[in-house]
Formats: C-alpha cells, structure tokens, sequence
C-alpha cells in the first residue's frame, strides 16, 4: 500500500470517531441514565466508557471495571458493570474470572433483565468454538437483552457457523451472519472481528452469505475533510495566504470536527512562515531524570548511526525529562520554530501517544521508539522503529505452530499490563492459527514463590479429582509405598507453556513447574514424560537465564530482534564497533535505535525537503544491512522484522535449532 492510500484510511477512522462520539452524547445523556429497565436496557456511562477504552486497551477497560466493583458499587450499576466485566475476561480468554462474573450476575441478581446475558456469557465461556447442540439451542432462544455487542457478534457467528455446517437454508445462514457483522462492527473490538473475518472465510463455500456493501453516501465529515486538504495543499504549495484562508474556513465551518488541531497547527505554521530544515531531525529522549541512562545511551547510538551514515543529518537533541506534556511542546518547537524535517522519539510508552496525535496534526513524520500498541495505526505520519510485545508474540506462535508443530498451549503469565497485554495477544494469535490455549493463569511478580500458581496450572484440585487420588493411594499401597507421600500429577494435555516475563523471574517460575511434577526443559518426574517446552519473549534474553534456570528451563525458546552472536557480517561489524565506542555489548534497544536512525538518515539523504515527501520516502526506504531483522516499514508505519528464533543451551542464549530426525542419518 502507498503513504496515499495510508492516508486514506485516516477519514474512516476519523468518521467512525465522530459517530461513536455522537453516540455516547446521546446514550451518556441524564435522560438517558434515568429510564427505567421496561423503557431502555440502554448500558450505563460506565460500561460504554470501559468499551471504549477496551478497544484500545482492553486491560484499561476491565480495570475501569474492576476497581469499580471493588469499591461500593451502586445496586442500579453494580449488574452491568460485573456482566461487563465477565465480557471483557471472556474476550482475553480468562474463562475462569469470566465465568465468576457472569455466575455472580445470576445468582446475586436473578430477577433483573441481565440474567440471561450472563447465562448467554456462560454459555460461550463453556462452549469455546465446539458448542454442543444443547449449547447451539440455547444461543437461539435467548432474548439476552442488554448483551454486550461482543457476546452477540459471537453467538450469532457460532450459529451461522452451524447453520454452514449443515447446509441450513441460505436465508438463515445470511441471517445470522449479518447479525453478526452487525454486532462485531458495534462492538469495534478488534478481536471480535477477527474471529468472525475467520469464521466467514471457513463458510465462503456454503455460497454468498453477506449482502453487497452499500454505496457510500456524501457526508458533511467528507466535506470537512476536503476542507482541510485543500489548506494542506496551499501549505505545501507555499500559498501561506491561501492556506491561512482554507484553514480559517475550516474553523469557522466545522467548529466540531475531530480535526480542529490540525487546522489550528496549520495556523502556527503560517504564522511562524512554515520553516523546513530538510536535513534537520529533532529527537526526543529523556536525558535527565529517571530515564536519564537509557536516554543517553541511545543519544550516542543515533549519533553513531549518523555519523556510519555519512552525517546526513543535523541532529537538535531535546530532553522530555518523561513529561509527556512537555514532549508535544518540545515537539512543536522542533517543527514550528526551528524548522526539523522529521522527529526521531520519544522513547517512554507515556509520552508516545501524545507525540503521535501532535505529530500527525502537524504532518511532521515521527519515527516512534516506544513499545506503546496501536501508535501507527491511522496515522500516516507516524511511524515505529522499535519492537512491540504482539510483534514478538505473532513470530512465536507462527514458529511454535509451523515449525515446532505445537497446537495446544497454556499461559501462565505475571498479572501486571505486560503479562496481561502477551497474554491476550498470545491467546488471540494461537486462536487465529486454529490452535487452543486451554490452561492461562496469572501469578503475582512481587511473589517469591511461585508453587501456589503452578497447582492452579496443574488444575491439583483434590476434590475434584477424589476418586484419581484414591486410585493413586491404593496403587501406593500395592506397591509398598507410603500413601500419605502420594500427590497428585498436573493435568496436562497442552505441549507448550508461554511464560512473558523476564530473565530474572523465569528460572523460579520453571523451578516451581518442576516442583509441581511438570515435565520442563530437561526435568522428567517420571521416565515416559513428555517434555514441555517453554515459550518467552525478548525479556528472556541473557544468559544469566541459562545459568540461574539450569536444566528447568533448557530448550526454552523465545524471539528477539537482535542476536549479537549472529555470524552476519553486519551484526558482527556493529557489535564490534559498538564494544569500541562504548566499552559494552550492545543490547536489542541500542540494535533497534541505530537501524531507526540509519533509516531516517538515509531518507534524508535522498533530500526530500518537503514533510509531506519524507513521509513518502520514509514509507518506501529500503535498509540494505539491518542489524535488528528489519529493512522497511509497512503500510501501517511499522518496521516488518524478521525475529531472531533463539534457544536455551547449557550456560549461553543459543539460535534455535530443530530436533533431528533419528531416520535421517547425521551430516557428514
């Protein structure tokens, strides 16, 4: 895709803001809140404001929940916000949480409405994507007024699966499937669309099941729209009272469009006489404070880059000192007052929504270092030199599932944002891939012993599992054992456990599986045990994991984006070179920091003078010897990376290897 068709995504997205927007002035209204449950099972401002920070950030969504219903909810809210609740645990594959939500709707308010919503979240909890016919029946008669969109989208879509499956009438399988569309689109969940964009694919052979998309209708957003690419191409043209004039109108016209910012940047350009230093690039790194170090450090990796690349560039170094405020004021400066081509920053996730939003107001192009998810997206003019958890987490389930042939995994992850945001990411790519997580349990970080989640794991339920213990003590006793030694073994029937947290916390993790009778790494309780491998991220990354985690955690595998033992000559020149400038080894951010700027610098270099052609030239720059996986970005403005598959070894970080085959003889 072109920066241009990029950027024509940017109106849809803006429209569909505008009409959630309009929506939520009107469901969020007094009047609203006040109808009674007869008059409009309409949700209250707490769950819409929840779902809409879900589908940005599910784990801000549920937490708005949560703490809520940890305090003194209201007896009107407190149905909603827990049904809610069971919805969003549901969508993140915690069915255990979900279905205590949706249980505690039942129980704790069996008359009101919501009941059969939290009956219907029981069901899909209890059903996965097999339901029964029991299941499938009770999809279908279910009123469930009040649902969430997302539980519907799912419902309908499973019904429409069963009604391909068995070559129902047509009619009812477009039915179904059109409710779905319509509930998946309500919903805005990117997850809930996902699923159903599979499910229509597998049942495309049942025939046409979706109705032609009708034509677009001419709204007042597109004429705003036009509004404003007029006064850009003035600006660009360098017609600055043409431009002034266009983007007047535009503010006197459409006052309350979404857009407002970028006309009034508009505005500032004109007035400051719109400098452009075409080879002048701002950076944005915390240089003092608490983000001091790393900030500095990557200030003389850039510096470095710059200079391997011929000093292309004039670099104007600011400190955000981490107040996401002052970066978009520093920001501004950069573009408005000294004149900067293009903005290399911020490094913390804080500060990188806001840079972005400024960024694509101002149309400067932004090269991100900041993990934050979600910062390209719909905007053109920002782009991402740094490795995201759902990037690694996408390459690791690929190579698990294809490579490794592994199709059932469990989760077991720290209950903290990160461990949260792999996990769901990790559960929504295996599920995309036709694999199952079955197990997924959080444990606490700051916990020093990690036993307690590791018999959650091994689901060691005593009572549950009576009549298997009892069996154990009499084979014990058979046998001339002690009985009272005998415990029970973890159920395990998935092949794989994704653990994503770092180096440190890693080897007590897989000490207490093995305390628990997992079979991990080289550790088997018993002779015939088949081994899990264990499955991480690039916190994993340092050899002290091989020596702490010992034969727990050996064959491990995990994926980065930099391999400093890598036999590329790049790699090696870099280290090297590295190891002389700085006395050290270079890590994954220090690789990360010098391939984003040597793309920047080699844009520069081909003296685009203009932001609006850098962008242009930035979307199709080519990095011939990347030392971090990736040579370009894609149409979203991340860097497509090729992930370094790496392995635990005896004492080092080792590139993955595959078992050999024992009927091929060895190479000679």
């Amino acid at each position: 895709m072109t920066p241009s068709t990029r950027s024509s995504a940017r109106p849809l997205a803006l429209l569909r803001q505008v009409l959630i927007a309009c929506a939520l002035a009107v469901l969020l209204s007094p009047l609203a809140m006040a109808r009674g449950r007869d008059e409009d099972p309409t949700a209250p401002m707490i769950v819409l404001q929840s779902r809409a920070l879900a589908r940005e950030d599910r784990l801000e969504g549920l937490a708005l929940l949560e703490d809520y219903l940890a305090g003194q909810p209201k007896p009107e809210l407190e149905p909603w916000v827990t049904l809610e609740a069971g919805e969003q645990r549901r969508l993140m594959n915690d069915s255990k949480s979900a279905r205590e939500h949706f249980l505690r709707v039942q129980q704790s308010f069996a008359e009101h409405f919501l009941a059969e919503a939290a009956t219907l979240g029981i069901t899909l909890v209890d059903s996965g994507e097999r339901p029964s016919a029991n299941q499938l029946a009770t999809m279908g008669y279910l009123t469930a007024e009040g649902a969430p969109p997302s539980m519907d989208a799912d419902r309908y879509r499973l019904l429409a699966m069963d009604a391909a499956a068995n070559e129902e009438r047509p009619t009812k399988l477009r039915g179904y499937t059109s409710k779905a569309t319509a509930y998946a689109e309500e919903s805005g969940d990117a997850l809930v669309l996902a699923r159903l964009s599979k499910s229509i694919a597998m049942m495309h052979a049942a025939g046409p099941i979706l109705p032609p998309d009708p034509e677009p209708a001419t709204s007042a957003f597109d004429l705003a729209t036009q509004a404003l690419e007029q006064a850009h191409a003035a600006l660009l043209d360098g017609d600055l009272d043409q431009a002034r004039r266009s983007a007047e109108t535009f503010l006197a016209t459409f006052s309350e469009s979404p857009s407002v910012r970028e006309a009034e940047y508009i505005l500032r350009r004109v007035e400051a006489g719109d400098p452009v230093d075409g080879s002048l690039v701002g950076v944005l790194l915390p240089l003092s404070g608490t983000y001091a170090p790393p900030g500095q450090r990557l200030k003389r990796v850039i510096e470095m880059a710059n200079r391997h690349s011929g000093s292309p560039m004039k670099l104007a170094f600011v400190d955000t000192e981490g107040d996401p405020e002052r970066t978009v004021e520093l920001l501004e400066s950069l573009v408005l007052e000294k004149g900067a081509v293009a903005v290399l920053g911020p490094l913390l996730k804080e500060n990188a929504a806001a840079a972005a939003e400024a960024a694509q107001a101002l149309h400067v192009p932004l090269i991100c270092l900041a993990q934050a998810e979600g910062i390209t997206k719909d905007r053109p003019y920002v782009f991402r030199g740094f490795l995201t958890p759902v990037q690694q987490v996408a390459q690791l389930v690929e190579h698990a599932m294809t490579k490794m042939g592994f199709t059932r995994f469990a989760v077991l992850a720290p209950d903290n944002s990160y461990g949260k945001l792999a996990a769901e990411a990790f559960g929504a790519e295996v599920l995309q891939r036709g694999g199952e997580v079955q197990q997924q349990v959080f444990y606490d970080p700051a916990a020093g012993d990690f036993r307690k989640s590791a018999v959650e794991l091994a689901a060691k339920d005593y009572s549950a599992r009576s009549w298997e213990f009892h069996k154990l003590k009499e084979d014990a006793i058979e046998r001339g054992m002690d009985p009272d030694k005998v415990v029970l073994p973890p159920l395990v029937e998935f092949q794989a456990i994704f653990i994503p947290d770092s180096y440190q916390r890693v080897p007590l993790v897989a000490s207490a599986l093995a305390y628990e009778e997992f079979a991990v790494g080289e550790f088997k309780p018993k002779r015939d045990d088949v081994p899990l491998t264990l499955l991480g991220l690039n916190g994993w990354h340092d050899d002290a994991l091989a020596v702490q985690g010992g034969r727990y955690v050996r064959g491990g595998v995990f994926v980065d984006a930099f391999f400093p033992s890598s036999e590329e000559l790049a790699v090696q020149s870099f280290v090297a070179t590295f190891r002389q400038e700085f006395d050290s080894a270079p890590g994954t951010v220090d690789a990360l920091g010098y391939d984003a700027a040597r793309m920047v610098a080699l844009a520069v270099a081909e003296g685009p003078g203009r932001r609006e052609t850098m962008r242009d030239v930035l979307a199709g720059i080519e990095l011939p010897d990347s030392v971090s996986g990736g040579r370009r970005f894609d149409e979203q403005g991340e860097v497509i990376r090729i992930l370094e598959v790496l392995s635990i070894g005896e004492e080092t970080i080792e590139r993955w290897q595959p078992e050999p085959d024992p009927e091929q003889p060895p190479a000679q």
